[in-house]
């Protein structure tokens, strides 16, 4: 894929490709089982915003969240947790998520995807910091449709993946693949600062593994078919209830 390539975007984008259920997703929680509202305080003083969830989806969820919730961990019986180092504007996509499955709930008016990629690993990341592995696996899902969809590779989301993941990290893990099989690297020499050194030594060693180079996608339709039948490779199978 080129430079160019990635700018011609589809002016109004198809339906996003299917991926297929991930036989290891943690099953929904039962309304029954929500329990009361707790409140989750997002962001600093200048920028904070109040969220009202119920406490059992935090807790289905993820292990962060039934730690904090434990009676021993709670500073009085008011029922917040602070997340004073969050995005409140991040945090709304997963607070969306945690009631409807979903990231978002309709595209855009030309039909693309309304969560940045650059949102999208800021919310893996968050949901590996929090431990709550089905959220990683929602972004890592919409970040390979936008790029099936878009056929363009994220460069700008490198840096910040490569500073804020570690080695085997999932999300790390699709960049590297994604790169081998589909990016060109035509304009290495200008962006150079574009691309982590850790990457670059991935991609490499990733390629040899392979026996193949960076670009050697072969058939377009047949590569993303068969990404899209592996995506669960991509996923944190992590029980969420292990604390």
């Amino acid at each position: 894929m080129t430079n160019t390539e990635q700018k011609g975007l589809l002016k109004a984008c198809e339906p996003l490709i299917q991926l297929p259920a991930c036989e290891h997703a943690t099953t929904r929680p039962s309304p029954d089982t929500y329990g009361p509202i707790v409140t989750v305080v997002v962001g600093s003083e200048c920028d904070k915003k109040e969220f009202h969830i119920h406490g059992g989806l935090l807790q289905h969820y993820s292990s962060y969240f039934r730690r904090a919730m434990k009676p021993e961990w709670t500073r009085d019986a008011t029922d917040r947790i602070e997340l004073k180092q969050e995005d409140p504007a991040l945090f709304q996509i997963v607070f969306h998520w945690f009631y409807s499955g979903k990231l978002y709930s309709t595209p855009a008016a030309n039909g693309q995807v309304p969560v940045s990629e650059p949102d999208l690993c800021e919310i893996f990341v968050f949901g590996d910091c929090r431990g709550i592995p089905e959220l990683c696996n929602a972004a890592i899902n919409l970040l390979f449709q936008r790029f099936a969809n878009e056929w363009a590779y994220a460069c700008r989301c490198l840096n910040y993946i490569y500073t804020n993941t570690v080695a085997g990290s999932c999300l790390r893990s699709l960049f590297v693949d994604l790169a081998v099989s589909s990016f060109s690297f035509d304009k290495l020499k200008e962006n150079e600062s574009s691309y982590p050194k850790e990457f670059l030594i991935d991609v490499v060693l990733r390629s040899r593994e392979l026996k193949t180079w960076p670009g050697n996608v072969g058939s377009k339709k047949g590569f993303l078919e068969n990404k899209a039948a592996e995506i669960c490779k991509y996923h944190d199978h992590k029980d969420p209830h292990i604390i």
